[in-house]
C-alpha cells in the first residue's frame, strides 16, 4: 500500500499528459496498459459512469482489436463512482 501511495503522489505531481491520465486510470480501475491504450471515446460512457474494456492495443503489431485478457468474457464494464 505504501508503494501505491508513493506512485499516486508521484503521478499526481506530474505535468498533465496522456501518460499521467493513463497511469491514474490503470491505478484506479485495475486495467492493463494495453487495455487503456485500446480505449476509444465510444468506450467511455459518462452518462452512466462506465468504461467498457472490450479490446486492447497490440503494441507489438501496432493495432487495436486484440481481445483483452479477460476470463471467458470478451468485455468488462467498469462502473465509476464519482464523488
Amino acid at each position: 500500500m505504501d508503494e501505491w501511495k508513493k506512485l499516486l503522489e508521484s503521478v499526481s505531481e506530474a505535468t498533465n499528459s496522456s501518460s499521467k491520465f493513463a497511469t491514474l486510470t490503470m491505478m484506479f480501475i485495475g486495467a492493463r496498459f494495453e487495455e487503456i491504450n485500446g480505449l476509444l471515446e465510444t468506450d467511455v460512457d459518462l452518462k452512466n459512469n462506465q468504461i467498457s474494456i472490450n479490446k486492447a492495443f497490440d503494441y507489438k503489431n501496432k493495432k487495436i482489436l486484440k481481445t483483452p485478457k479477460i476470463s471467458s468474457q470478451n468485455e468488462r464494464l467498469i462502473c465509476l463512482l464519482l464523488c
